[in-house]
């Protein structure tokens, strides 16, 4: 299996997982080496490593906007929660077609809301 069939396929199989870790294996030098493996690659080896133990990954663009099904997996809740959240206007979106689409930037921000005031919650206790 080709690094190429490995990384246009939308799932993984075991080969191609242990192809992948070997290829990026290949990217990082020696302990011995004096040179450093490039962000991308250690982001690689990162990603790759947390779905050899088992952790679902999904890649999103930094400029993307969700789907409200899709935003509401990545918050992990509900559609109907982020519903609300979205008819709060405590997480931006905008109309395309009559669906809602929610802005990364926004869910990212909710999120680091959302984890502060967890934060000084259990500061308080």
């Amino acid at each position: 299996m080709s690094l190429q069939e490995i990384t246009s396929s939308p799932f993984l199989t075991e080969e191609g997982l242990t192809l992948a870790i070997s290829t990026v294996a290949t990217i990082f030098p020696s302990e011995n080496s004096d040179t450093e493996p490039s962000p991308a690659a250690r982001k690689v080896a990162d990603v790759l490593n947390l779905m050899a133990s088992g952790v679902d990954i999904e890649i999103i663009p930094v400029q993307a906007e969700l789907t409200v099904t899709q935003a509401a997996r990545f918050l992990k809740m509900s559609e109907g929660r982020l519903n609300e959240l979205l008819d709060d206007d405590l997480i931006g979106y905008r109309l395309e077609g009559g669906r809602r689409m929610v802005q990364r930037e926004s869910i990212l921000e909710f999120e680091r809301e959302t984890r502060e005031m967890e934060e000084g919650c259990a500061e308080l206790t």
